[in-house]
């Protein structure tokens, strides 16, 4: 498959989720397009591919115009995304959720794998 991956690629300074990601895809045979996601923009303009992937991309209006350019829009969301019994991250927990909310109906496939 021909993927473009929106995320937070190249990161110094946390853990290189990304770059853990694209290695994986790459070495299943996958052809892996990165964008960073501060330049997501740009996948609205990227040639077809087979699938949109991403992370925590917020940008609504720039995943619903990606819809006529990829086979397929998937997210992968690591972080946890709720915990009731822990008050002290209620607030985090709400934003992720909402994330969701906006979220799921823009996609074809969503995978989360923690929380």
């Amino acid at each position: 498959m021909r993927i473009t991956y929106v995320g937070k690629h190249e990161q110094e300074c946390s853990n290189d989720d990304e770059g853990s990601v694209v290695y994986a895809l790459q070495q299943l045979g996958h052809e892996v397009f990165p964008i960073k996601e501060d330049q997501g923009h740009w996948a609205t303009k990227s040639r077809s591919r087979d699938l949109l992937l991403f992370n925590k991309w917020s940008d609504v209006g720039a995943i619903k115009a990606c819809r006529q350019r990829f086979g397929n829009i998937a997210f992968w969301y690591w972080d946890l995304v709720d915990w009731p019994s822990d008050p002290t991250l209620g607030r985090r927990c709400l934003q992720r959720r909402e994330w969701m909310a906006r979220t799921i109906p823009l996609v074809d496939f969503g995978f989360c794998s923690d929380g």
